[in-house]
């Protein structure tokens, strides 16, 4: 993979989805998005604006109603060692499916067929950079709700993804221990040429913003 690579592009993309009461809401209308290897792009836009469903799409989640989502070579190709791309969604809840946090963290290196020494010594690498070494025998349950949200973005970035999906994953995580996951382009997968995409409310800490609005309309960049 070499840099401003298209790792993945969405072409016209919209989504549409039946209400409860009857009817049918449109949550993205005409989107069209390109993501190149070694970018930082942030999404920005307000509750309700369809954000979470851009990322779902990104993430191969949901199919879209009408356009196209074209994966490049990088996520197309099947390394048994590597994860293509990494959702970290926006409820840690929703992606916890192991009953020990240690077993948790682990679990995406396990489905990859890391070697158990080489699973053991990232894990143990992780845990430790976001200071849940403590809690590697607890149940994920039993965490407060920052920790979980640490240990769902951390048990993803593990795995070095080359495309990473941020859903608003470190709200409620402090600082000093949230920094760790969210460096700069280039930290994650394939040396400097993976792609950081953060779904945000607000521009803070953001490099290159897109702005969205409601169905997918552009907001006023103001």
């Amino acid at each position: 993979m070499t840099r401003n690579e298209t790792l993945i592009e969405l072409r016209d993309v919209t989504c549409r989805r039946r209400r409860q009461g009857g009817g049918v809401e449109t949550a993205l209308e005409g989107v069209s998005l390109r993501l190149r290897a070694g970018e930082n792009l942030v999404v920005l836009g307000a509750g309700g604006a369809g954000k979470t469903t851009l990322a779902s799409v990104l993430a191969g989640v949901i199919a879209p109603t009408e356009g196209e989502v074209v994966r490049g070579a990088a996520l197309e190709r099947r390394d048994a060692a590597t994860l293509p791309l990494g959702l970290i969604a926006q409820n840690p809840e929703d992606t916890f499916t192991s009953p020990v946090v240690r077993e948790e963290m682990g679990l995406v290196l396990q489905n990859l067929d890391w070697d158990d020494a080489e699973l053991d010594r990232a894990v143990d690498a992780m845990l430790a950079e976001v200071g849940l070494e403590e809690y590697a025998a607890s149940h994920p349950a039993l965490l407060s709700g920052g920790q979980k949200q640490l240990l769902a973005a951390a048990s993803i970035v593990i795995a070095d993804p080359h495309l990473l999906v941020l859903d608003e994953p470190l709200s409620g995580i402090e600082s000093s221990s949230s920094s760790s996951l969210t460096p700069g382009p280039g930290s994650y997968g394939s040396g400097p040429y993976c792609v950081e995409l953060q779904i945000r409310n607000t521009v803070e800490a953001a490099d290159t913003g897109v702005p969205v609005s409601v169905a997918g309309s552009p907001a006023g960049s103001g």
